[in-house]
């Protein structure tokens, strides 16, 4: 009897450790993390745009001329050469009254040819109608005179000055991003429903970045380089809790999880941006509402 008795407690020992083990391992809790390194980060002024021309080149004739067919529309991109519209010649004859005409008609073209690579921004000739002197046949913006007018809203406006870089991203692009620099704004603000007061900005792409996608009348989005921090730590937003202290993060130190205060230097697009060295090599923690100060936790990491 007492045999049974010892075997039964050694029994109830063993299931005993063997639940104080598997609570151990309950309390263990994997979560993502990311081990902070520095890197260079920018600080960026978002501005929504339009992609428009500059001042293009206008084809003239040199006299009044009646149209025969028009072979281009505002929007469509062009190579040297191409042709513009025709010229009825012989329509053009009858019409004309300065019998000196006729010399400078002799010397005309049947037709008016692109004179650059480039998107037509307008097209005055109208088939069989007469375009008079002076009024161009059309306007065409080259590659360089491609740019893209955007709106700075009121509390951005301290920040931003010409001369700085962009970067113009737009869903209908052909590459993902084009670079450029600021090199208008205004001297006048403008009211808008949606935006509220703005003041607008012209960015000039760089040489060589303008492709046939840059359609004007494109909605684009500007990314204005403000300043850029060579040795920053960015800490992703959602690792980021607030309390009446400020702002803290918590962060693995020995599998355990601490609460570490954060004084951000500013925001970027994917986080807060830390530029003191003792953050290098720190793990936070990715999902600070799973877990609590003084927990255990096995990370499933992430470098930066």
């Amino acid at each position: 009897m007492k045999k049974r008795w010892i075997v039964m407690g050694l029994a109830v020992a063993f299931a005993a450790v063997v639940l104080a083990m598997n609570m151990g391992r309950n309390d263990v809790v994997t979560v993502e993390g990311v081990t902070l390194a520095p890197r260079q980060v920018e600080q960026t002024v978002s501005c929504m745009g339009v992609v428009e021309a500059a001042d293009g080149t206008a084809v003239f004739a040199p006299m009044s001329c009646q149209i025969g067919r028009v072979s281009v529309k505002a929007g469509q991109r062009v190579n040297k050469g191409d042709v513009l519209a025709t010229i009825d010649l012989e329509a053009t004859r009858q019409s004309l009254i300065d019998p000196s005409q006729q010399v400078v008609l002799a010397g005309m073209r049947d037709a008016f040819a692109a004179p650059i690579d480039g998107i037509v921004v307008s097209v005055n000739a109208l088939a069989g109608e007469t375009l008079e002197a002076g009024t161009p046949c059309a306007v065409i913006a080259g590659d360089n005179d491609v740019r893209v007018r955007i709106g700075i809203r009121e509390k951005d406006l301290k920040q931003l000055k010409k001369g700085m870089q962009v970067r113009v991203k737009g869903e209908g692009f052909l590459k993902e991003v084009y670079e450029g620099e600021l090199t208008e704004i205004s001297s006048a603000a403008l009211t808008e429903a949606e935006n509220g007061t703005v003041v607008e900005g012209v960015v000039r792409l760089r040489d060589g970045e303008v492709d046939s996608s840059l359609r004007l009348g494109l909605t684009a989005k500007a990314s204005v380089i403000t300043s850029v921090t060579e040795d920053g730590f960015v800490i992703p937003y959602e690792a980021v809790l607030s309390d009446e202290q400020g702002d803290y993060v918590y962060v693995c130190d020995n599998d355990t999880v601490c609460l570490k205060r954060v004084s951000p230097v500013y925001q970027a697009p994917d986080g807060v941006v830390l530029t003191d060295s003792e953050w290098h090599g720190v793990t936070v923690i990715l999902c600070p509402d799973e877990v609590t100060e003084g927990q255990t936790v096995k990370i499933t990491e992430e470098k930066q």
